[in-house]
């Protein structure tokens, strides 16, 4: 391979015998400063086959006419849109330390990508719609994928990710043509939509290692079929990690600290979900929408169920909750039409409003308790809810629970009442978001100081409101307490 070399003392000859510089090759110079300060600290190098880079290694330019590009040793960074859509294939030298951003984007006819041992980042676009790319090998010494790099490299239908891989930046395979994907280990976290919208990828296969699937990761892929989570070590699946992934019919996610909001909402296909002993939190409408759903099994270990996380799991007939959980948050299994059985926790401090509104296990309650001429709807020391045909409040104004008609009562969910005047007297733990929405007449409200939990919205649209007795201990007033309560001054 030729090379041709200017360096300083050619400059000056040139210029002594006054010839015309814009005769010399395009070398990417800022020819003007180097003649203003008359000095060139850098060399430069352009080979026979159309290759431009300086002393650093650095790859600017190429203006050759071959197709199948072999980018010469001793690059050390390819630049930004140094290639156009004319190229069909690349090998890449170990010397190359860097893809630079955009280095072969909307290369439209690139089908085949080789880097040899030595490259370590794939920066920003790099790949970012090179829609004919069928084939790419990366080494085992590449550590970071920046974000975009493969996005929308729609023929891009499988890639081997090495195991010296600690990054996968935002929307790196974003809408790419993926049919299955492996994470290895070394990435503890994907990053927000690196695999959002590949709605080819069928199988995706997270190795021990990988602590977090970040938010978006792999929403809206909705030919994905199946989930391999790993067996330990995995802290959190953010918000919408898998929102929308429609195939899925069999979950199982033995251990993960938190699975945060909606981070599998509209599961359309999901039959079979089981909640492993390391699940520690299933935050608000992480699974809602599961309207085929029909198996859940939860291992003890899970403390927390958030609001509306099943909402509208249509078909599930029963759940047996573990005792370790403590809260049920509000409309957490609303909507459950055919859910008959459900053994709530022993151990539990907290119930939101309705978190089994709908539910024949709930109306079956209601009923016996209707039947009875009972006004409270209990399991346990769970206020379920009252009765709201019952107007025995109506006399007096004034309701105090627990009383000697209730029992003892810890956790309120739900109240229905004419009463003017509320009391949540002594032994009661927490009173549920949006307990105490429908207590439309209710002027008056104290709380006694062993509630130590009170939910969002609990007095909302209490539009009579006029006076409210807290808890001492409280320090800060719940999200939409007191919303709507127009008469609260």
């Amino acid at each position: 391979m030729k090379k041709y070399t200017w360096r300083k003392k050619l400059l000056a000859a040139m210029l002594a015998t006054g010839m015309v510089v814009t005769s010399m090759p395009d070398t990417g110079l800022n020819v003007s400063k180097v003649f203003a300060a008359k000095v060139s600290t850098k060399q430069h190098t352009i080979t026979e086959d159309g290759f431009y880079y300086n002393e650093e290694g650095f790859l600017y330019k190429y203006t050759g006419e071959e197709t199948d590009v072999v980018i010469p040793e001793g690059v050390t960074k390819i630049g930004s849109t140094v290639f156009d859509d004319k190229i069909t294939s690349v090998v890449i030298p170990g010397t190359v330390k860097e893809l630079g951003s955009f280095s072969f984007s909307d290369c439209t006819n690139l089908k085949n990508v080789v880097m040899k041992d030595g490259v370590e980042v794939i920066s920003s676009y790099a790949f970012k719609g090179c829609t004919a790319l069928t084939d790419v090998t990366i080494p085992d010494t590449v550590t970071t994928i920046e974000y975009d790099a493969f996005s929308k490299a729609t023929a891009l239908t499988s890639i081997a990710l090495p195991k010296s891989l600690t990054a996968i930046g935002s929307y790196a395979f974003e809408k790419s043509g993926l049919t299955s994907i492996t994470i290895p280990g070394s990435v503890e976290t994907l990053e927000f939509g690196a695999f959002r919208e590949c709605t080819s990828l069928q199988s995706v296969v997270l190795e021990d290692g990988v602590k977090s699937v970040g938010s978006n990761a792999f929403s809206k892929d909705t030919a994905l079929t199946s989930v391999t989570f790993p067996s330990s070590g995995l802290e959190r699946i953010e918000e919408q990690a898998f929102f929308q992934c429609e195939k899925i019919e069999n979950l199982t996610i033995e251990n993960c600290e938190v699975i945060e909001s909606m981070a599998f909402c509209y599961p359309n296909a999901l039959k079979k979900l089981h909640i492993g002993s390391g699940v520690k939190r299933i935050e608000e409408d992480a699974f809602c929408f599961c309207s085929e759903l029909e198996e859940l099994t939860i291992d003890p270990g899970l403390e927390k169920i958030g609001d509306d996380a099943f909402r509208y799991a249509r078909k599930l007939t029963n759940v047996e909750l573990p005792n370790t959980i403590t809260y049920i948050g509000t409309g957490a299994f609303y909507g459950s039409k055919q859910l008959s059985e459900v053994l709530l926790p022993t151990g539990l401090k907290y119930m939101g409003c309705r978190a089994f509104c709908e539910s024949p296990w709930l109306e079956k309650l209601y009923n016996e308790a209707k039947a009875a001429g009972q006004f409270y709807v209990k399991e346990g020391t769970v206020l379920l809810t009252t009765v709201a045909e019952d107007k025995r409040a109506a006399d007096t104004g004034e309701l105090t629970i627990p009383n000697k008609d209730s029992g003892d009562i810890t956790v309120i969910s739900d109240i229905w009442s004419d009463a003017s005047k509320l009391n949540i007297g002594d032994g009661v733990i927490s009173v549920g978001g949006c307990a105490l929405m429908s207590m439309d007449n209710m002027e008056e409200l104290t709380f006694a100081d062993s509630v130590k939990t009170i939910g969002r919205s609990v007095c909302l649209d209490c539009e009579k409101l006029k006076k409210v007795t807290l808890p001492t201990y409280l320090q800060e007033i719940p999200e939409w307490m007191f919303g709507q309560c127009k008469s609260l001054t």
